[in-house]
């Protein structure tokens, strides 16, 4: 292999990663956001045990 391939392939691996690891990102926040229905939830549960 000459080196303008070994370059390519390592762009290429790198690109792969970052990809990678936007998705990973992208669905936690996105399952974290949809966890509950109403935000609230905890405050008005610690509120009324008081």
């Amino acid at each position: 292999m000459d080196r303008v391939a070994l370059e390519r392939m390592l762009i290429l691996f790198v690109s792969l990663a970052f990809l990678m690891i936007f998705i990973q990102v992208t669905m936690y926040h996105y399952r974290q956001n949809f966890q509950r229905i109403d935000p609230h939830e905890e405050l008005v549960e610690a509120w009324r045990q008081e």
